[in-house]
This record gives structure tokens, C-alpha cells and sequence, in this order.
């Protein structure tokens, strides 16, 4: 195909993280044993939470759209599936990326178990191809390193979850967080970024 793609054992700058791990993260915004509150129910995040950049105790991370995570949803164990989705996510966060700093950043994965490198599949290509060149269904994209993206990108910080009367090992607590069934630092994966120009 000619495409430069990153695999994550290559990144050093920003880690990428499965949605799960950001869903349980989550959980923890408003809980406090104390008043009794348990937090935020872990709902699916939607292409809003999964579209920036996140920092936490001066790490960077992103996380995979929800669609292409294969432990909740079946589904996504089918490439054709996830090209289709993919399309779709593309196309509602250009209609409703507004008002929010910074662009989005849409992590694209292609897992080991997914495709064959001897035989990619011919939507992907095309669809790799049409990102390269700028355009997917009418929609401008940029495709880049993922660090070329920390500038122009949405980032939020998801430093809360420390709160400072907390009297676990920070570090310790951040390792648990960033725990995950489906974290695919244990997976060959393959990785492409895209920015979408939404304006």
C-alpha cells in the first residue's frame, strides 16, 4: 500500500489505551466513600471522549474508539465491520465537532488478529489509501505520527481522580487505573492517526 503506519511498542510520547481503561477511570470522577458516592456509572464512551488527547500525572494517553473494542462487542472482530463504523465516526465528528479546543484525533487500529499483512483486505486498502490522500467520504483528514498531533489535538486532563486528602501511593494507584483485559500492550497491533479537519 505504501503507508507508513506505528506500532505501539514504538511510541514513547503518548500511550494508547484501550476504552476500557478510560471508562474505568472514569468511574472514579465524583466518588467519595466518605459521602457515600460511588461515581460515575461506566457507560460506553462515546467519539467525543475517544477523539482527544488525555494527561495524567504528566503521562499522555489516547484511547481506541469503542467500536473496535472486540471484548464487548463481537462485532468488532470483523474488519468490515470496523471500516464501516470507522466511516461513520469520521463523518459525526466532522457534523458535530464544534466549539471544542483543538482538533480531533482518531486512533485507527489494525490488531494482528484482524488482518493477514500477506493479504490485506481491498476496503482496507482503499480506505488507508483515501486517508493518505487527505479525503474519507467527504471528509478532510490528515494522517500522521501521532505525536505530530499533541499541538493541534483536544487534550484533557484526567488528573482528578487524585484527590489530595488520597492516601494511596499515586504511582501505584495509576498502574491499577491504567489496567485493562483489552489493553493491547500484549497484542501485535498496528497503528495509523489521522486529525480531522473539521472547519
Amino acid at each position: 500500500v505504501g503507508i507508513h503506519i506505528q506500532q505501539i511498542k514504538d511510541l514513547d510520547l503518548i500511550q494508547v489505551r484501550s476504552v476500557q481503561v478510560l471508562q474505568n477511570i472514569y468511574s472514579h470522577l465524583g466518588r467519595n466513600e466518605r459521602l457515600g458516592l460511588t461515581g460515575r456509572p461506566s457507560f460506553d464512551m462515546g467519539p467525543f471522549s475517544t477523539s482527544k488527547l488525555y494527561t495524567i500525572c504528566g503521562r499522555t494517553l489516547v484511547f481506541t474508539p469503542s467500536f473496535m473494542d472486540q471484548h464487548t462487542f463481537y462485532l468488532a472482530s470483523d474488519i468490515d465491520y470496523i471500516i464501516d463504523r470507522f466511516r461513520t465516526y469520521i463523518a459525526f465528528l466532522n457534523r458535530n465537532w464544534n466549539n471544542i479546543t483543538g482538533r480531533p484525533v482518531v486512533v485507527f487500529v489494525l490488531r494482528s488478529d484482524l488482518i493477514d499483512v500477506d493479504s490485506i483486505p481491498k476496503n482496507v486498502v482503499q480506505t488507508l489509501k483515501k486517508i493518505k490522500a487527505g479525503y474519507t467520504n467527504g471528509v478532510r483528514v490528515h494522517m500522521g505520527k501521532l505525536e505530530d498531533f499533541i499541538n493541534t489535538s483536544c487534550v484533557a486532563s484526567l488528573d482528578f481522580v487524585f484527590r489530595e486528602d488520597d492516601n494511596e501511593d499515586v504511582e501505584e494507584k495509576l498502574m491499577e487505573l491504567l489496567q485493562s483485559n483489552s489493553d493491547f500492550n500484549q497484542m501485535s497491533t498496528f497503528l495509523s492517526y489521522q486529525n480531522v479537519d473539521y472547519r
